[in-house]
Formats: C-alpha cells, structure tokens, sequence
C-alpha cells in the first residue's frame, strides 16, 4: 500500500518545463512555462527533479550543464526536443573572428580565449 502512495506522490509532484533561447519571452527569471520559458538548459538542470520533464526548444546549447537531483528508475528526469525542433547540446565553444593570413596558402586564425595551464 505505502509503494502505491509513494508512487502517486511522485507522479503529483513531477512539472514540465520548457526552455526556449530563441524566444522573446525566455528569461531564467522566469517560472518555465511554455508562455514563460527559460532561457538556458543550465536552469532547467538545477530545477527539475525526479520525475520531471524538460521541453527543449530549437537551438544551440552551449552551456556546461550540471544537474542538481537525479531520477529514478521509476520517475527519471526527462530531456526532450519540442515536437519537430531543431536542438543541439554541445560543451564545445564556437570561435569567430577568423581571419585570413596573407599570402598564397589557405591560413585563418582566430583569437583563442583560452589559456591552458
């Protein structure tokens, strides 16, 4: 009896939310809804909690992500693309401003931001 309940609790307490960065609405401020969606994965990944679902809308996600709770078995923690939406989850950086070296060879650089130790 006390799984069953255990189980209904779990499944009244799971949200869906949604993460939209191309939308004008999206702020991390805000409650991630789909009327209010937030703008980074990260704050989606600090919120959701066993059970719940995440929503991604179209983009490139560029950001270190760093989960706060973990699912379960019988309740994980869903990331999904939006029906038809075009996502990208990436650690890496993109680099522009690249310039081409003169001369005859086919040379480009860019600043590189980082410096490695």
């Amino acid at each position: 009896m006390c799984v069953g309940c255990l189980a209904l609790s779990l499944s009244l307490q799971a949200a869906t939310y949604s993460v939209a960065p191309g939308s004008p609405q999206a702020t991390d401020d805000g409650p991630g809804t789909a009327e209010q969606p937030w703008k980074t994965l990260s704050k989606a990944a600090v919120k959701a909690a066993a059970g719940d679902r995440v929503l991604l809308g179209d983009g490139v996600y560029r950001e270190q992500i760093v989960a706060r709770a973990s699912g379960t078995l019988s309740a994980p923690i869903r990331f999904e693309a939006v029906t038809g939406a075009h996502v990208v989850v990436t650690g890496a950086d993109q680099i522009t401003g690249w310039r081409r070296v003169e001369g005859e060879r086919p040379i480009y650089r860019a600043t590189w931001p980082y410096r490695f130790v």
